[in-house]
C-alpha cells in the first residue's frame, strides 16, 4: 500500500493506493483485509464510468461468473470476467457491504487500452513473508514512471474525489501507480 496525504484549502485527504496483478488470490485477500483496516470514506476502481451499471449488476449476480462486454467504436470487443478472484470485484462488494461510495475512474477510450498488467516481477507468495505493504514497495521499485493520457485522467479523477472525501482507497494495476 502506498499512502499519500493531499492538502487542500480547508482539509487534508488521505489517498491509499492498493495495487494489484489480475487474478491473484494473495493480493486480492490483502487488499480486502486492508480496506477493512483503513475504512476509507470512498473507493475508486480503474474501470471506465460507462461500465458502471453492467459491472454492478454482474457483481450482484455472483457467485455466477458474468462477463461484461466493452464494445468500442472501432467494433473491437473487450471482455471483463467478473469473478471473485478479481480485486475490482471484491472492492465493489466491499463498497456494497460498507455503504462506501464507489467511483469508476478509468479513461473512457474508443479503442481497447494497452494491457501492461501482467508483468509480475515478484511472486505474490512473498506477501506472506514480507507483508502487503513491503511487497508493494518492493514491487513498485521494478516499474518506471509511466505517464500517459490515461494516467493523467485517473490522477485528475482521484484528485476530484479526494477533495470531497477524507480518505480514498484507489485499486489499480501495479503499472499505473507510478503514473
Amino acid at each position: 500500500m502506498l499512502k499519500i496525504e493531499k492538502k487542500f484549502q480547508n482539509k487534508i485527504s488521505t489517498i491509499y493506493f492498493l495495487p494489484f496483478f489480475p487474478g491473484n488470490l494473495e493480493i486480492t485477500q490483502s487488499i480486502i483485509k486492508l480496506l477493512g483496516q483503513i475504512k476509507p470514506s470512498a473507493l475508486a476502481i480503474t474501470l471506465p464510468f460507462f461500465v458502471k451499471e453492467k459491472w454492478i449488476i454482474a457483481v450482484k449476480n455472483l457467485p455466477k461468473i458474468s462477463i461484461v462486454a466493452l464494445i468500442y467504436k472501432d467494433k473491437k470487443t473487450e471482455y471483463l470476467i467478473v469473478e471473485p478472484l478479481c480485486p475490482l470485484v471484491e472492492t465493489t462488494r466491499y463498497a456494497f457491504l460498507s455503504n462506501t461510495p464507489l467511483f469508476f475512474i478509468d479513461l473512457p477510450k474508443e479503442v481497447p487500452q494497452e494491457n501492461l498488467s501482467h508483468s509480475m516481477p515478484l511472486s505474490p507468495y512473498l506477501i506472506k513473508n514480507l507483508g502487503f505493504n513491503k511487497y508493494v514497495e518492493s514491487t513498485l521499485s521494478f516499474f518506471e514512471e509511466f505517464i500517459t493520457e490515461r494516467e493523467k485522467y485517473i490522477a485528475e479523477k482521484i484528485c476530484e474525489i479526494s477533495q470531497k472525501y477524507s480518505s480514498v482507497a484507489v485499486i489499480l494495476p501495479f503499472y499505473q501507480v507510478k503514473g
